[in-house]
């Protein structure tokens, strides 16, 4: 039986707090660091040996410019896990692909389903490669393995084929065991099961460092099996180089440090956040990993105020003391907002309005000039432009009684 489950893609932020992973039963060839949702996400229960600063590195650049910021990396720690060598290496990982896995099946079986093993490969397998084959999962027993090409024999030849331009199918597999034999416990029952990452699944132009298994639940009773497995893929796009460190990878002694230079580039990038991850690997013997989350934002570039048409709303008849109303067009129409602008050199004030409205009040008669700059962008790349309009205040009406007396004739 194969089910279709689409593939959920996603950049995200790496904020996670993780915990402690006892695997069950893992062997020699799956053994993995225990991590969370997030890679290079240090756990708060066990201490790295080792100190990065700063923390998080966030930077707002302009188109095609870039920077250098110094990472400082201290070892303060012999570690916390026995021998440790004081050697580390740092690598950028960011989420690529995720799927879930959530399924109750009833099973053709001689007796109970004992155990089941859950592993990720091409479609059939038919390149004979497989990452997580080995340990089984029996009965209630959950938890988190993440496999590089440090401890999974066929990490390189599987990611390979995933990452190829050709669609071989990333399948989610698991087979189950009678009696508890596992593997090696010949005379026993055994099948397997299969599913789709998703329809077209190749991960052209992306470099993959880990892919992690993450066993929610797993229920196991007679000749029934109830599962929830995460699987989830984790690597960098080739064409995302907009972030270069170096050296990537260091021997410390206790106490030392060492400045690991990291260069953000704008070149050719479009306006936009861009997120990744940087992770400081101590080692097993050492600790856990230590995430850095990274960020660099290039905002939209300025499109100046090449011009200002201001005039009048008010109509009518103006006097001393009126309020009058004035509008502003400013061009292009798409100019960066919002604008800066002075009315007769006064104040700044800003508004995000095209036109740009405001009143005035007149206190003299006769021709008065108001005058109004608009600029934007602050100013760092643009001009003010200028506009001016002429408006005539009229003499105050003074309203004169007048007292004729006539004579009054008696007769």
């Amino acid at each position: 039986m194969k089910i279709l489950i689409t593939i959920m893609t996603s950049f995200i932020s790496l904020l996670t707090t993780l915990g402690l992973l006892n695997l069950p039963q893992a062997s020699a060839q799956a053994a993995s660091v225990a991590r969370g949702d997030a890679p290079g996400i240090p756990r708060q229960s066990l201490s790295s040996g080792f100190a990065v600063t700063p923390t998080a590195l966030t930077v707002s650049l302009v188109a095609n410019s870039s920077i250098n910021i110094p990472l400082t990396v201290t070892r303060e720690t012999s570690g916390t896990l026995g021998s440790c060598t004081g050697h580390y290496e740092i690598t950028e990982t960011e989420l690529i692909s995720r799927a879930l896995f959530e399924a109750p099946l009833a099973i053709t079986a001689t007796q109970s389903v004992a155990s089941v093993q859950l592993t990720l490969s091409t479609w059939n397998n038919e390149y004979g490669y497989v990452i997580g084959d080995g340990p089984v999962f029996h009965n209630g027993e959950t938890g988190v393995t993440d496999f590089t090409a440090a401890n999974e024999p066929d990490f390189d030849q599987v990611v390979a084929k995933f990452t190829d331009g050709v669609n071989e199918g990333i399948m989610a597999g698991w087979d189950y065991f009678d009696g508890g034999g596992g593997p090696a416990g010949g005379g026993f029952a055994y099948g397997d099961e299969s599913w789709a990452f998703q329809t077209d699944s190749d991960l052209i132009g992306h470099k993959i460092n880990l892919i992690r298994r993450d066993v929610k639940q797993l229920v196991l009773q007679s000749a029934q099996a109830h599962f929830e497995v995460i699987w989830s893929i984790w690597g960098r796009p080739f064409f995302s180089r907009w972030l270069q460190f170096s050296p990537k990878s260091g021997d410390l002694a206790v106490g030392e440090s060492q400045l690991v230079s990291v260069t953000f580039s704008a070149a050719n990038m479009a306006p936009g956040i861009y997120t990744t991850s940087l992770t400081l690997d101590p080692g097993q013997t050492c600790g856990t990993p230590i995430g850095i989350p990274v960020s660099m934002s290039i905002p939209e570039p300025c499109r100046p105020v090449r011009g200002v048409d201001l005039g009048p709303v008010t109509t009518g008849t103006i006097f001393p003391s009126s309020t009058v109303g004035f509008s502003a067009n400013v061009s292009p129409t798409l100019a960066t907002r919002p604008f800066s602008f002075t009315i007769n050199h006064g104040a700044v004030l800003t508004s995000s309005d095209n036109p740009i409205s405001f009143t005035w009040n007149f206190t003299n008669s006769g021709f008065n000039t108001t005058t109004i700059s608009v600029w934007n962008c602050e100013m760092a790349t643009t001009e003010a432009m200028t506009d001016s309009v002429l408006s005539f205040v009229a003499e105050p009406v003074i309203t004169r009684t007048l007292f004729l007396f006539l004579p009054t004739v008696i007769k």
